[in-house]
């Protein structure tokens, strides 16, 4: 729901959105498209990896450490938003590079991170990239 919304309000009425969602191990990438494809069947999906380099879905599962290559990331379309899972890695120069790319194709680019790492191990905090908070579920409250 979150992600139809978000997606939604990106792309404005009457157009298919484009989203992008950015993960650092193939696990992930595996795990994230088989969820979405099975919660959303009618929207299109495709990979941008190390063997396969698509963009010709309405969201693509791509993975940090070859989209971030220059000649890769030169070929990022226009998109209505940009989901990164495991956000905290965010503020490695990969992921800026990414993130600064997309924006500057799209100055109106929604971006949605999503961690269960929050804080930092390093202190820096996700405040370049992220405007704010919507939800935070600190450990003692799950205990």
């Amino acid at each position: 729901a979150i992600l139809d919304r978000l997606l939604g309000e990106a792309a404005g009425p009457g157009r298919t959105p484009r989203a992008c969602v950015l993960q650092h191990r193939v696990e992930l990438a595996v795990q994230n498209q088989r969820t979405f494809e099975r919660l959303h069947p009618g929207r299109s999906t495709a990979v941008f990896n190390a063997d396969r380099k698509s963009w010709d879905g309405d969201v693509v599962f791509a993975m940090v450490p070859t989209l971030g290559r220059s000649p890769n990331l030169s070929t990022l379309p226009v998109l209505d938003a940009l989901i990164i899972d495991e956000a905290h890695h965010c503020c490695a120069a990969t992921y800026r590079r990414i993130i600064d790319a997309a924006r500057e194709r799209n100055p109106r680019l929604k971006v949605l991170g999503l961690t269960a790492t929050a804080n930092r191990g390093d202190g820096k905090g996700l405040r370049p990239i992220f405007s704010n908070v919507c939800d935070q579920i600190l450990v003692r409250e799950l205990v």
